[in-house]
């Protein structure tokens, strides 16, 4: 197997894993907490490791998408964007999020300022740059009559994200209910679709094809 097959692999398979991490740790607060609470308690080294794995191998693996999609390199859009997206994973893993605690009767906040914003901003970037490659890569695809059912694939779960992302900023806000849901949504939503793509590309450099935009 070639070395970007199974870089490529091996990067879907970590944003699987991540969604099921998302999907599945601590289902006690899953619509009510966002993601950094993951971060916290037992669970977090781990948590913390599979964000960090997943986005140095989709940091690795964006080179060779890239090239899988366009061989001629005329356009590294999407590779950036996806190399960002990656970048941002691993920076939110290191990060320490803000936090209520008990004391006496009262409920206070432990914050660490500048890490807490640093991993917001990461979620930020992360959340907004993958849907922006969603939506170059469907574009692309939509020039060619073999590849445009992809392209509405790809804008549909691009739109979906960023939707879910909005609702979350409102529930942020108490605008709307269950913000912990609706990140989730934007994040697995978007995951899965890159997961899909990385996977349908290692299996089409197997099969030897040359022209994986078809």
């Amino acid at each position: 197997m070639r070395i970007d097959q199974l870089t490529l692999r091996a990067a879907g398979g970590a944003l699987l894993l991540l969604s099921l991490v998302l999907l599945l740790v601590d289902l006690t607060r899953f619509f009510e907490e966002p993601i950094h609470y993951m971060l916290l308690g037992g669970l977090g080294p781990v948590v913390r490791c599979v964000f960090a794995a997943t986005g140095l191998l989709l940091v690795l693996a964006a080179r060779p998408l890239g090239h899988a999609l366009d061989p001629e390199h005329r356009r590294r859009a999407v590779a950036v964007l996806l190399g960002v997206h990656g970048a941002a994973l691993v920076v939110f893993a290191f990060t320490t999020p803000t936090y209520s605690t008990a004391l006496g009767e009262r409920a206070i906040n432990v914050v660490t300022p500048a890490s807490a914003a640093v991993g917001e901003l990461a979620l930020l970037v992360a959340s907004t740059v993958l849907p922006a490659a969603m939506i170059v890569q469907a574009a692309r695809w939509r020039r060619a009559e073999t590849t445009a059912p992809r392209a509405k694939g790809a804008f549909v779960a691009a739109v979906v994200s960023l939707w879910a992302s909005l609702a979350y900023s409102l529930a942020d806000q108490h605008t709307l209910p269950a913000p912990g849901l609706w990140q989730r949504i934007a994040f697995v939503v978007a995951w899965g679709w890159l997961a899909a793509l990385l996977l349908r590309t290692a299996g089409g450099l197997t099969s030897g094809s040359a022209d994986t935009r078809r």
